[in-house]
């Protein structure tokens, strides 16, 4: 599980060039001035902090418009295979969203 978390650190503090060998070897010195290229060299700190509020509230406010009301909804309700239609429901939404982007990436492909 940690292996993710130490190649990301690994890869974080190596050189370009030692970054992209395969298989990965250790930095042979770390360069912490990678961490002040980001941030000087890409926009990526101002627009970070310019839209998080904006994407925090559309956020916020998506959850309480479109998930309350099927919560609000479902849990009441109870009719002859509520309960497959409740776990058929759980199931579309633990599909991960990789597997459905390729079809969908298709699809509108293919549509022009």
């Amino acid at each position: 599980m940690l292996t993710p978390l130490v190649w990301m650190v690994v890869t974080a503090v190596s050189t370009t060039q030692e970054s992209r060998q395969f298989p990965p070897v250790l930095p042979t010195s770390i360069q912490w001035s990678n961490f002040v290229d980001v941030w000087t060299g890409s926009p990526f700190g101002p627009l970070a902090g310019e839209h998080r509020h904006r994407v925090r509230g559309l956020v916020v406010i998506s959850n309480l418009v479109l998930c309350q009301p099927g919560r609000v909804r479902l849990r009441p309700l109870r009719f002859r295979g509520s309960g497959l239609a409740f776990m058929a429901l759980l199931a579309t939404l633990m599909v991960p969203f990789q597997v459905v982007l390729i079809p969908t990436l298709l699809i509108v492909k293919s549509s022009g």
